[in-house]
Protein backbone atom coordinates (compact mmCIF):
# COMPACT_ATOMS: atom_id res chain seq x y z
CA UNK A 1 0.00 0.00 0.00
CA UNK A 2 2.81 2.55 -0.82
CA UNK A 3 1.16 5.89 -1.81
CA UNK A 4 2.60 7.21 -5.18
CA UNK A 5 2.85 11.03 -5.98
CA UNK A 6 -0.19 11.52 -8.52
CA UNK A 7 0.87 12.51 -11.95
CA UNK A 8 0.16 11.24 -15.44
CA UNK A 9 1.38 7.46 -14.94
CA UNK A 10 0.02 7.00 -11.34
CA UNK A 11 -3.27 8.61 -10.63
CA UNK A 12 -4.34 5.55 -12.08
CA UNK A 13 -3.30 3.36 -9.26
CA UNK A 14 -3.79 5.24 -6.41
CA UNK A 15 -7.63 5.73 -7.89
CA UNK A 16 -8.18 2.06 -8.05
CA UNK A 17 -6.27 2.19 -4.21
CA UNK A 18 -8.99 4.63 -3.01
CA UNK A 19 -11.54 2.62 -4.10
CA UNK A 20 -10.35 -0.98 -3.55
CA UNK A 21 -9.96 0.52 0.34
CA UNK A 22 -13.80 1.56 0.04
CA UNK A 23 -14.94 -1.76 -1.12
CA UNK A 24 -12.64 -3.04 1.97
CA UNK A 25 -14.38 -1.16 4.67
CA UNK A 26 -17.92 -1.69 2.56
CA UNK A 27 -16.94 -5.69 3.00
CA UNK A 28 -15.98 -5.21 6.60
CA UNK A 29 -19.84 -2.80 7.37
CA UNK A 30 -22.21 -6.21 7.13
CA UNK A 31 -21.22 -9.03 9.69
CA UNK A 32 -23.20 -9.34 12.50
CA UNK A 33 -21.34 -12.86 13.45
CA UNK A 34 -17.86 -12.90 14.41
CA UNK A 35 -15.62 -15.23 16.47
CA UNK A 36 -17.70 -15.90 20.16
CA UNK A 37 -19.98 -12.76 19.06
CA UNK A 38 -23.21 -13.75 17.38
CA UNK A 39 -25.61 -10.86 17.16
CA UNK A 40 -27.66 -12.00 13.96
CA UNK A 41 -30.88 -12.76 15.58
CA UNK A 42 -30.89 -9.59 17.28
CA UNK A 43 -30.71 -7.47 13.66
CA UNK A 44 -33.32 -9.46 12.26
CA UNK A 45 -35.35 -9.06 14.96
CA UNK A 46 -35.45 -4.94 14.44
CA UNK A 47 -36.84 -5.90 10.64
CA UNK A 48 -35.48 -6.00 7.20
CA UNK A 49 -34.21 -3.23 5.02
CA UNK A 50 -33.67 -1.78 2.17
CA UNK A 51 -30.20 -1.00 2.51
CA UNK A 52 -29.25 -3.98 3.96
CA UNK A 53 -29.82 -5.80 1.00
CA UNK A 54 -28.36 -3.03 -1.24
CA UNK A 55 -24.65 -3.20 0.93
CA UNK A 56 -25.32 -7.26 0.89
CA UNK A 57 -24.92 -6.96 -2.66
CA UNK A 58 -22.04 -4.76 -2.65
CA UNK A 59 -20.36 -6.38 -0.47
CA UNK A 60 -20.90 -9.99 -3.01
CA UNK A 61 -19.75 -8.02 -5.56
CA UNK A 62 -16.34 -6.73 -3.89
CA UNK A 63 -15.56 -10.19 -1.82
CA UNK A 64 -15.14 -11.46 -5.74
CA UNK A 65 -11.97 -9.63 -6.49
CA UNK A 66 -11.15 -6.25 -3.60
CA UNK A 67 -8.41 -8.71 -2.38
CA UNK A 68 -6.68 -10.27 -5.49
CA UNK A 69 -6.71 -6.24 -6.79
CA UNK A 70 -4.19 -5.12 -3.81
CA UNK A 71 -1.85 -8.07 -4.43
CA UNK A 72 -2.53 -7.10 -8.15
CA UNK A 73 -1.87 -3.46 -7.03
CA UNK A 74 1.08 -4.41 -4.88
CA UNK A 75 2.90 -6.09 -7.90
CA UNK A 76 2.68 -3.15 -10.09
CA UNK A 77 3.93 -0.72 -7.76
CA UNK A 78 6.49 -3.29 -6.73
CA UNK A 79 7.81 -2.92 -10.89
CA UNK A 80 7.17 0.82 -10.89
CA UNK A 81 9.59 1.22 -7.61
CA UNK A 82 11.66 -1.67 -7.97
CA UNK A 83 14.50 0.29 -9.15
CA UNK A 84 14.85 2.04 -5.68
CA UNK A 85 16.23 -1.18 -3.77
CA UNK A 86 19.26 -2.56 -4.81
CA UNK A 87 19.97 -4.39 -1.62
CA UNK A 88 17.75 -7.73 -0.90
CA UNK A 89 18.09 -7.34 2.64
CA UNK A 90 17.45 -3.76 3.20
CA UNK A 91 14.38 -4.33 0.99
CA UNK A 92 13.36 -6.94 3.14
CA UNK A 93 14.02 -4.80 6.47
CA UNK A 94 12.00 -1.93 4.78
CA UNK A 95 9.20 -4.14 4.41
CA UNK A 96 9.35 -5.45 8.29
CA UNK A 97 9.20 -1.62 9.02
CA UNK A 98 6.29 -0.99 6.65
CA UNK A 99 4.01 -4.30 7.27
CA UNK A 100 5.27 -6.21 9.89
CA UNK A 101 5.91 -3.70 12.89
CA UNK A 102 2.52 -2.12 12.20
CA UNK A 103 0.58 -5.52 12.35
CA UNK A 104 2.38 -6.13 15.57
CA UNK A 105 1.52 -2.93 17.27
CA UNK A 106 -1.71 -2.47 15.77
CA UNK A 107 -2.78 -6.19 16.66
CA UNK A 108 -1.50 -6.17 20.20
CA UNK A 109 -2.61 -2.36 21.39
CA UNK A 110 -5.38 -1.95 19.57
CA UNK A 111 -7.27 -4.82 17.73
CA UNK A 112 -6.86 -7.23 20.47
CA UNK A 113 -8.17 -4.89 23.25
CA UNK A 114 -11.22 -3.79 21.33
CA UNK A 115 -11.90 -7.45 20.16
CA UNK A 116 -11.58 -8.63 24.09
CA UNK A 117 -13.87 -6.17 25.24
CA UNK A 118 -16.70 -7.00 23.15
CA UNK A 119 -15.90 -10.66 23.61
CA UNK A 120 -14.93 -11.78 20.90
CA UNK A 121 -12.10 -13.96 21.53
CA UNK A 122 -14.66 -15.81 24.34
CA UNK A 123 -13.08 -16.60 27.78
CA UNK A 124 -9.10 -16.25 26.22
CA UNK A 125 -7.15 -14.05 27.66
CA UNK A 126 -5.02 -10.93 26.53
CA UNK A 127 -1.59 -13.17 26.83
CA UNK A 128 -3.06 -16.34 24.90
CA UNK A 129 -4.56 -14.02 22.06
CA UNK A 130 -1.04 -12.01 22.16
CA UNK A 131 0.77 -15.40 22.01
CA UNK A 132 -0.47 -16.14 18.74
CA UNK A 133 -0.82 -12.71 16.73
CA UNK A 134 2.90 -13.11 17.75
CA UNK A 135 3.39 -15.90 15.84
CA UNK A 136 1.26 -14.58 12.78
CA UNK A 137 -2.13 -16.09 14.33
CA UNK A 138 -5.36 -14.25 15.53
CA UNK A 139 -4.54 -11.78 13.24
CA UNK A 140 -8.08 -10.90 11.62
CA UNK A 141 -7.81 -8.49 8.85
CA UNK A 142 -4.38 -7.49 9.61
CA UNK A 143 -3.50 -11.22 7.55
CA UNK A 144 -3.37 -9.25 4.75
CA UNK A 145 -0.20 -7.13 5.85
CA UNK A 146 1.52 -10.89 6.77
CA UNK A 147 0.60 -12.31 3.25
CA UNK A 148 2.25 -9.41 1.21
CA UNK A 149 4.81 -9.40 2.87
CA UNK A 150 5.65 -13.02 2.22
CA UNK A 151 5.01 -11.98 -1.32
CA UNK A 152 7.54 -9.15 -1.70
CA UNK A 153 9.89 -11.58 0.07
CA UNK A 154 9.95 -14.73 -1.86
CA UNK A 155 9.04 -12.81 -5.37
CA UNK A 156 12.56 -10.30 -4.79
CA UNK A 157 14.49 -13.34 -3.79
CA UNK A 158 13.28 -15.57 -7.17
CA UNK A 159 14.30 -12.71 -9.16
CA UNK A 160 17.29 -12.00 -7.49
CA UNK A 161 18.52 -15.46 -7.77
CA UNK A 162 17.44 -16.31 -11.40
CA UNK A 163 17.51 -12.98 -13.01
CA UNK A 164 15.58 -14.03 -15.30
CA UNK A 165 11.51 -13.78 -15.89
CA UNK A 166 10.54 -16.88 -17.50
CA UNK A 167 12.23 -18.66 -14.59
CA UNK A 168 11.03 -16.98 -12.10
CA UNK A 169 7.41 -17.18 -13.40
CA UNK A 170 8.51 -20.86 -13.56
CA UNK A 171 9.55 -20.92 -9.95
CA UNK A 172 6.61 -19.26 -8.55
CA UNK A 173 4.01 -21.38 -10.15
CA UNK A 174 5.85 -24.17 -8.83
CA UNK A 175 5.90 -22.97 -5.05
CA UNK A 176 2.18 -21.97 -5.70
CA UNK A 177 1.75 -25.57 -6.85
CA UNK A 178 3.66 -27.29 -3.85
CA UNK A 179 2.86 -24.84 -1.20
CA UNK A 180 -0.99 -24.81 -0.03
CA UNK A 181 -0.61 -26.56 4.08
CA UNK A 182 3.04 -27.91 3.90
CA UNK A 183 4.93 -24.47 4.27
CA UNK A 184 1.69 -23.06 6.90
CA UNK A 185 2.99 -25.00 9.75
CA UNK A 186 6.62 -23.31 8.87
CA UNK A 187 5.04 -20.03 8.16
CA UNK A 188 1.67 -19.51 9.95
CA UNK A 189 -0.70 -16.73 8.15
CA UNK A 190 0.76 -18.09 4.87
CA UNK A 191 -2.24 -19.82 3.35
CA UNK A 192 -3.59 -16.83 1.56
CA UNK A 193 0.20 -16.29 -0.46
CA UNK A 194 0.05 -19.42 -2.36
CA UNK A 195 -3.68 -20.88 -1.82
CA UNK A 196 -6.57 -18.70 0.02
CA UNK A 197 -6.68 -15.53 -2.18
CA UNK A 198 -3.59 -16.77 -4.09
CA UNK A 199 -1.74 -14.03 -3.40
CA UNK A 200 1.67 -14.51 -5.39
CA UNK A 201 -0.14 -15.02 -8.41
CA UNK A 202 -1.95 -12.00 -8.70
CA UNK A 203 0.89 -9.97 -7.49
CA UNK A 204 2.99 -11.59 -10.54
CA UNK A 205 0.92 -10.74 -12.77
CA UNK A 206 0.62 -7.06 -11.74
CA UNK A 207 4.21 -7.25 -11.85
CA UNK A 208 4.68 -8.86 -15.36
CA UNK A 209 1.67 -6.23 -17.10
CA UNK A 210 3.41 -3.52 -16.11
CA UNK A 211 6.47 -4.53 -17.17
CA UNK A 212 5.36 -4.46 -20.39
CA UNK A 213 2.65 -2.00 -19.88
CA UNK A 214 4.79 0.52 -22.72
CA UNK A 215 5.12 -2.48 -24.87
CA UNK A 216 3.11 -3.35 -28.07
CA UNK A 217 -0.45 -4.74 -27.78
CA UNK A 218 0.20 -7.70 -29.01
CA UNK A 219 3.01 -8.52 -26.29
CA UNK A 220 1.02 -7.34 -23.52
CA UNK A 221 -1.80 -9.63 -24.60
CA UNK A 222 1.11 -12.72 -25.09
CA UNK A 223 2.83 -11.57 -21.96
CA UNK A 224 -1.58 -11.52 -20.08
CA UNK A 225 -1.72 -14.97 -21.78
CA UNK A 226 1.36 -16.36 -21.06
CA UNK A 227 0.65 -15.98 -17.24
CA UNK A 228 -2.69 -16.88 -16.66
CA UNK A 229 -2.09 -20.42 -19.09
CA UNK A 230 0.62 -21.33 -16.22
CA UNK A 231 -1.27 -20.50 -13.53
CA UNK A 232 -4.72 -21.73 -14.78
CA UNK A 233 -2.77 -24.98 -15.17
CA UNK A 234 -0.95 -25.11 -12.28
CA UNK A 235 -3.77 -23.99 -10.11
CA UNK A 236 -6.55 -25.28 -12.24
CA UNK A 237 -8.61 -21.82 -10.81
CA UNK A 238 -11.10 -20.26 -12.68
CA UNK A 239 -9.86 -18.19 -15.32
CA UNK A 240 -12.64 -15.70 -15.56
CA UNK A 241 -12.18 -13.97 -12.53
CA UNK A 242 -8.84 -12.37 -13.15
CA UNK A 243 -9.09 -11.69 -16.63
CA UNK A 244 -12.44 -9.93 -15.15
CA UNK A 245 -10.34 -8.21 -12.64
CA UNK A 246 -7.55 -6.76 -15.18
CA UNK A 247 -9.96 -5.83 -17.18
CA UNK A 248 -12.05 -3.57 -14.64
CA UNK A 249 -8.69 -2.18 -13.65
CA UNK A 250 -7.99 -1.30 -17.49
CA UNK A 251 -11.20 0.45 -17.42
CA UNK A 252 -10.62 2.08 -13.98
CA UNK A 253 -7.27 3.25 -15.24
CA UNK A 254 -9.03 5.08 -18.22
CA UNK A 255 -12.12 6.55 -15.61
CA UNK A 256 -9.29 7.81 -13.80
CA UNK A 257 -6.88 9.41 -16.56
CA UNK A 258 -10.23 11.06 -18.18
CA UNK A 259 -11.11 12.45 -14.95
CA UNK A 260 -8.16 14.34 -13.64
CA UNK A 261 -9.83 16.27 -11.61
CA UNK A 262 -11.72 13.65 -9.40
CA UNK A 263 -7.91 12.44 -8.94
CA UNK A 264 -7.30 15.62 -7.35
CA UNK A 265 -10.11 16.57 -5.16
CA UNK A 266 -9.27 16.99 -2.00
CA UNK A 267 -11.05 13.79 -0.84
CA UNK A 268 -9.49 11.67 -3.03
CA UNK A 269 -6.62 13.07 -1.77
CA UNK A 270 -6.98 12.25 1.95
CA UNK A 271 -7.97 8.51 0.76
CA UNK A 272 -4.98 8.13 -1.32
CA UNK A 273 -2.81 9.19 1.84
CA UNK A 274 -4.67 7.98 4.60
CA UNK A 275 -5.50 4.12 2.98
CA UNK A 276 -2.96 2.24 4.71
CA UNK A 277 -3.91 4.07 8.03
CA UNK A 278 -8.12 3.23 6.93
CA UNK A 279 -6.66 -0.12 6.46
CA UNK A 280 -5.37 -1.43 10.01
CA UNK A 281 -7.33 0.35 12.10
CA UNK A 282 -10.96 0.13 10.47
CA UNK A 283 -11.96 -3.10 11.16
CA UNK A 284 -11.75 -3.29 15.02
CA UNK A 285 -13.79 -0.26 14.90
CA UNK A 286 -16.62 -2.43 13.50
CA UNK A 287 -16.93 -4.50 16.87
CA UNK A 288 -17.00 -0.92 18.94
CA UNK A 289 -20.02 0.24 17.16
CA UNK A 290 -22.00 -3.04 16.58
CA UNK A 291 -21.69 -3.27 20.68
CA UNK A 292 -23.06 0.30 20.79
CA UNK A 293 -25.58 -0.48 18.93
CA UNK A 294 -26.46 -3.21 20.21
CA UNK A 295 -26.53 -1.51 23.59
CA UNK A 296 -27.58 2.23 23.35
CA UNK A 297 -29.72 2.39 20.09
CA UNK A 298 -33.39 1.78 20.76
CA UNK A 299 -34.24 -1.24 18.76
CA UNK A 300 -37.69 0.64 18.41
CA UNK A 301 -36.43 3.15 15.30
CA UNK A 302 -38.07 2.38 12.02
CA UNK A 303 -35.91 -0.29 10.69
CA UNK A 304 -34.92 1.27 7.73
CA UNK A 305 -33.46 4.63 10.09
CA UNK A 306 -31.94 2.12 12.27
CA UNK A 307 -29.60 0.52 9.43
CA UNK A 308 -29.09 3.86 7.19
CA UNK A 309 -27.31 5.00 10.67
CA UNK A 310 -25.88 1.55 11.38
CA UNK A 311 -23.92 1.33 7.64
CA UNK A 312 -23.18 5.35 7.57
CA UNK A 313 -21.43 4.63 11.17
CA UNK A 314 -19.87 1.43 10.12
CA UNK A 315 -18.14 3.09 6.56
CA UNK A 316 -17.95 7.01 6.73
CA UNK A 317 -17.88 7.17 10.53
CA UNK A 318 -15.32 4.64 10.87
CA UNK A 319 -12.95 6.46 7.91
CA UNK A 320 -12.88 9.35 9.64
CA UNK A 321 -11.87 7.84 12.87
CA UNK A 322 -9.28 6.00 11.62
CA UNK A 323 -7.81 8.76 9.92
CA UNK A 324 -8.30 10.74 13.19
CA UNK A 325 -6.57 8.02 15.08
CA UNK A 326 -3.84 7.56 12.77
CA UNK A 327 -2.85 11.20 13.08
CA UNK A 328 -3.22 10.97 16.96
CA UNK A 329 -0.83 8.06 17.40
CA UNK A 330 2.16 10.10 14.74
CA UNK A 331 1.42 12.79 16.78
CA UNK A 332 1.93 11.08 20.47
CA UNK A 333 4.60 9.56 18.02
CA UNK A 334 6.32 12.82 17.15
CA UNK A 335 6.42 14.33 20.60
CA UNK A 336 8.06 11.22 22.32
CA UNK A 337 11.00 10.91 19.65
CA UNK A 338 11.16 14.60 20.84
CA UNK A 339 11.52 13.96 24.34
CA UNK A 340 14.23 11.16 23.30
CA UNK A 341 16.18 13.81 21.51
CA UNK A 342 15.59 16.52 24.46
CA UNK A 343 17.10 13.74 27.21
CA UNK A 344 19.54 12.80 24.77
CA UNK A 345 21.10 16.04 24.66
CA UNK A 346 20.54 16.79 28.34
Amino acid sequence: MINLKINENTQSINMVRVIGILLVVFGHSVYVSMGQMNYTEFFQAIGNSNITHYMQRIVGFAYSFHMPLFFYLSGLVYCITEKNYTDTSKFIAKKIDRLIIPAFIFGLFFMLPIKLNVGFYGEASYLDIAKGILRFQHSGHLWFLYSLFYCFVIFRTVRAITNNDLATIIIISSLILIGDSRFEALLPGFQHVLSGYKGLMYFSIGYYLKKCSKDTLLIKTTTLVVLLSIHLLVLRIDIIKPLILILSLELLSAFAVTFRALNKSRIISILTKYSFPIYIIHDPLNYAIIGAFVSIVPTTMDADIYFTLFYICRTIIIIIASILIWNLVECIKINITNQVKAFNKA
